[in-house]
């Protein structure tokens, strides 16, 4: 269960920085960005072995 959430965690926090590199100001899309980052966080976590 950690796992899940550091995973999440890191995820949204990445996704949010990458959207502000690509200079997505707005925070609709550092939101989309965070977002994203969530879902790919959290796929991420579900490959690992249990």
């Amino acid at each position: 269960m950690l796992t899940w959430i550091i995973f999440a965690f890191v995820g949204i926090l990445s996704g949010a920085i990458i959207a502000w590199a690509l200079d997505m100001n707005s925070p609709k899309e550092l939101m989309q960005g965070a977002m994203g980052g969530l879902i790919a966080g959290l796929l991420m976590s579900a490959m690992l072995p249990h």
